[in-house]
This record gives structure tokens, C-alpha cells and sequence, in this order.
């Protein structure tokens, strides 16, 4: 038996950050606003020299543990971060984002209905720098097999998990900095597997789209090498040849199927705009 429930688990929510102060409030706030007494938020800062400090400051006492110093990257402030967890949920949010109303509520009632489940992850909103909407972006249903082909779609900031499944995922490679939330999700997804990973057909959190971001700064060529290094650690399925490449078009045509399920042919539309620019 992998679990046993136990009444008003903590949630332990990481944030990683590095010079985000314009945004951190903001991701605090909506932590403070799931209105959940037995929360823990580490805040671990890799020595930012924006307002951070400040904002960190008035929102002190709802800080856990506020780690401020130098580190090689977002992998060791979530090492960081989880070693210091005491919870038995976690969640990572990076500071430029937020969590939705009623996230945790969500996620909570989804582990104390279905006692066995270690990850439970929904969708997610992506939004602009002043949050207004761009596109909803929908989870798909578990499947090991997009998850091998990495053509699975999920967040890791619209995940939770039990301090269980992040023992048996170990830890953030030093390797990893520009792919490092695939990593998290397809170790999660394919470590725990359909018995143990629920899908929420909720929106939990906000992805922040802006051009300070990470995301938005993306080095190619190291992006390709650390894909690498995950399908060798996770022993993926190959991205090259001709049965690689028929195998991510047929999973192409799930996503497509998967998304007009749910959405539409509108989004359908949207979504390929979306994808394109």
C-alpha cells in the first residue's frame, strides 16, 4: 500500500525565484488566498537584486523559510526547497506565476477521495504580463505512451504530489536548467503510473507569458542536449527514424482528438494560431 490518508495533510509549496519581485507578490498572495490553514511556502531566492528582498519582507510572516543566496540554478533551489519541505503534499510555483481559486481545494478533496492517487495535476491558464488571457491550455488523461514519446501536456505549477512520489523521483539533476519541469513530469507521470496519477478537469494555476522569463530566453542548443540526457535517464522512446516519427504523428492526432473532446473545434483553431506564433 503506498498511502494512508491522514486528516489536513500539509501542503509544501516551493518557489524558486531569481530577481521576479515585480511578480512575487503576486504569486504569494495567491497562496495566501487558497485560504488553507496548514501551509508552508519556501521561498528560495538564488540572490536576486530587484525588490524581491522587499516583497519578501511584507510578506514574512507567511514565509516558512526564505533561503536567500547564490546557487547554480532553478534545479539546486528546488533541491533546496524540498529538502526543507515538511508537508505531505507538495507543489512547485515559480514566482511570476499563481495559483487560481481553489486550487488546493481541488487538489486536497481529489487525495482524500481517491486515497491511492500520489499525483493529481488540471489545466492551466497561460496569461500576458498583465494577466490578461491568451489560451486556456487543457491536460490530457494519463498515458504512458505520450509520456514516453514526450508529447504529454501538463504543468508542472498545476501538479501536486505526496511527499511519497517525490522520495522515489530523488532529486533535480545539476544537468537540467532549460527543460527542468519536463523532467519533473514525465519522472512523476511514468514513475507512478495510471493506478496512482489523476487528472483534474480544473484550471489550477496561471502560467505567466513575459519577456524576463526563462521560458522566453531559451538557449537551443542546450534545450537539445538536456532533452537527451532525459531520454537517456528516463530510457524514452527514440525521437528519430521513421517508426519515431510515425509514432509522434499518431500521438499528434490523439492530442488533436483529445483537445476537440473537450474544447471544440474553436480552440482547435486558436490552439494551432497559438502554437504557430
Amino acid at each position: 500500500m503506498r498511502h494512508e490518508a491522514t486528516s489536513q495533510p500539509t501542503i509544501s509549496v516551493v518557489i524558486p525565484s531569481l530577481n521576479q519581485g515585480r511578480f512575487l507578490g503576486r504569486c504569494l498572495q495567491s497562496i495566501i488566498d487558497q485560504s488553507y490553514p496548514h501551509t508552508e511556502i519556501l521561498l528560495i531566492d538564488g540572490g536576486s537584486t530587484d525588490e524581491t528582498p522587499q516583497v519578501a519582507h511584507e510578506y514574512r510572516d507567511h514565509i516558512t523559510h526564505w533561503v536567500r543566496g547564490s546557487d547554480s540554478g532553478q534545479g539546486e533551489a528546488l533541491n533546496k526547497g524540498f529538502a526543507l519541505a515538511t508537508g505531505e503534499i507538495f507543489c512547485w510555483l515559480n514566482s511570476d506565476d499563481y495559483f487560481l481559486d481553489g486550487a488546493f481545494a481541488a487538489a486536497l478533496a481529489t487525495f482524500e477521495r481517491e486515497p491511492a492517487a500520489t499525483v493529481v495535476y488540471g489545466d492551466w491558464l497561460e496569461v500576458d504580463e498583465s494577466e490578461n488571457l491568451i489560451i486556456r491550455r487543457y491536460a490530457l488523461d494519463f498515458s504512458l505512451r505520450q509520456a514516453r514519446h514526450r508529447a504529454f501536456s501538463c504543468l508542472a505549477q498545476s501538479m501536486f504530489w505526496r511527499r511519497e512520489a517525490h522520495d522515489r523521483f530523488g532529486s533535480f539533476p545539476d544537468d537540467i536548467h532549460q527543460a527542468i519541469d519536463n523532467y519533473l513530469i514525465l519522472s512523476l507521470i511514468i514513475t507512478e503510473g495510471p493506478d496512482h496519477t489523476v487528472r483534474l478537469p480544473t484550471d489550477l494555476a496561471a502560467f505567466r507569458r513575459h519577456g524576463d522569463q526563462k521560458t522566453g530566453n531559451i538557449d537551443e542548443k542546450a534545450v537539445r542536449a538536456e532533452f537527451e540526457y532525459i531520454d537517456t535517464a528516463l530510457d524514452l522512446s527514440p525521437r528519430q527514424g521513421f517508426g519515431g516519427r510515425l509514432e509522434r504523428l499518431g500521438l499528434t492526432l490523439q492530442r488533436i482528438y483529445q483537445y476537440w473532446r473537450r474544447a471544440g473545434v474553436r480552440y482547435l483553431i486558436r490552439f494551432a494560431r497559438f502554437t504557430a506564433s
